[in-house]
């Protein structure tokens, strides 16, 4: 359930549905990642619109996902503009509603 879950969050990242993820996340989201560190879940929003805004395209490919507990850790390929590939590592948690409540990212190489 949570990795279907987690596979739908990226589906709507990629399609920069703000009101789509907005119903997924947690009142109390927090969001952290190498560059951005941001709490509640306005505050999350107005990143995620900061980094569609910088974006003409993104598309997030999951790779592998695993899940422990109420805790997804997934292995993606971000293609931003078509053209700039990263490797990221979310780990997402969720909460006793199944809305994300937690999103780290670390960037690969």
């Amino acid at each position: 359930m949570l990795k279907y879950k987690a596979k739908q969050y990226f589906k709507l990242f990629s399609d920069k549905n703000i009101n789509g993820l907005s119903s997924m996340f947690s009142k109390t989201i927090t969001l952290r990642d190498w560059k951005i560190k941001s709490k509640g879940l306005k505050s999350v929003l107005k990143e995620n619109i900061k980094i569609f805004k910088n974006c003409k395209s993104i598309h997030v490919k999951p790779l592998k996902i695993f899940q422990e507990k109420k805790t997804i850790i997934a292995e993606l390929r971000i293609c931003i503009n078509k053209s700039k590939n990263l490797l990221v590592i979310d780990v997402i948690e969720f909460d006793k509603q199944k809305k994300i409540k937690s999103i780290r990212a670390y960037l690969g190489n």
